[in-house]
């Protein structure tokens, strides 16, 4: 198979044992590295993403993802550009409209233009040196790196726009084949309308819940908490055009205003969010969606009908207690299957 892999490590552990955890990204074969940002739950991503520049080689670095609102466009492109520097040229910059460091900081998340405004000007302050942001005039002096910009996106508008603007798209919106096929299809109407290809952006899918086990309820339960998670991010800003089934759009909606922002994504101690999935009966249909939960046979055949949808470029979220062990179960019990 010619999939390819990313994966996603949060800084929820002290910074002195991050160097371990990202040493062991590149041996396991993974392509692709994200670091939430997230500074109301978890260490700030830039001492993170530093570290990460130092202890890998090959593997692309960035924020998974940032936004327009908690940084000035000047500090963000100032950070990759040193960080782009210290990596030998690894950096990228995931933006999407903010979940837990926006909702955390009591501010609302950021709408289509603003993350338009945003990326467009960090890009010309990395190329340029100069860019004008909401009316006035910014530079960056010191450096003139032409830092990748992925646009993470779930819903119709947010996928065009990525397909016009961006160097790459983080695609939200699930790994079912329906999924894959329509967010393809937006992306794509995107990219034409800039008098751009598909072909020549990079896509990746984001996988919001990943856990494998021999028993497929042992892997699902652990992934609870990120189906919430992926379930949050797709109603942002509605529901039209998210391929949500009617027969579940009341129980997403209840989670939708239940959500805790303060529980985003966690794996231990109290897990409200996760026991919302349950509760509202949305368990079996969030894991078909937005997983590769289960036993490895389960998940390397789900693996197989992603890349046939056009799917091949895959970035798993680790949020495991144990993050070199997700890493080694996932290598030694998926990776080696294809």
């Amino acid at each position: 198979m010619t999939v390819k892999w990313g994966v996603h490590i949060p800084a929820d552990g002290p910074l002195s044992e991050y160097a371990t955890w990202v040493r062991d990204v590149e041996p396991r074969g993974f392509a692709a590295l994200g670091i939430a940002d997230s500074q109301c739950l978890r260490r700030d991503v830039y001492p993170a993403m530093t570290i990460a520049a130092l202890n890998t080689k090959k593997a692309m670095i960035g924020p998974r993802v940032t936004n327009p609102l908690t940084r000035h466009p000047t500090v963000t492109a100032s950070c990759l550009a040193a960080i782009d520097e210290l990596s030998g040229g690894r950096a990228y910059m995931g933006i999407g409209g903010g979940e837990s460091a926006v909702f955390n900081a009591g501010l609302p998340a950021a709408k289509l233009a603003q993350i338009r405004e945003y990326a467009l000007t960090v890009r010309d302050l990395c190329v340029k040196g100069e860019a004008v942001y909401q009316g006035k005039p910014c530079r960056l002096s010191w450096a003139h790196r032409r830092v990748p910009i992925y646009v993470a996106a779930s819903g119709p508008k947010n996928l065009h726009m990525a397909g016009e603007i961006a160097d790459g798209v983080i695609v939200g919106n699930g790994i079912s084949p329906e999924a894959v096929t329509d967010a393809i299809g937006h992306v794509r109407e995107g990219a034409e309308s800039a008098g751009r290809r598909y072909e020549d952006l990079d896509v990746w899918w984001l996988v919001i819940a990943a856990f494998v086990d021999k028993d497929r309820s042992v892997a699902i339960r652990e992934v609870r908490s990120s189906l919430a998670g992926g379930a949050r991010l797709l109603m942002r800003f509605g529901t039209q055009g998210k391929l949500i089934p009617e027969k579940y759009m009341d129980a997403m909606l209840k989670l939708d205003a239940a959500y805790s922002p303060a529980q985003h994504v966690v794996r231990s101690g109290a897990q409200p969010n996760a026991e919302l999935v349950d509760k509202l009966g949305l368990t079996e249909y969030l894991a078909d969606r937005f997983s590769l939960a289960g036993t490895p046979e389960e998940i390397v055949a789900k693996v197989k009908r992603c890349e046939a949808a056009g799917a091949n470029k895959l970035w798993i979220s680790n949020h495991a207690v144990d993050k070199i062990g997700f890493m080694k179960r996932w290598s030694d019990m998926v990776l080696t299957h294809l």
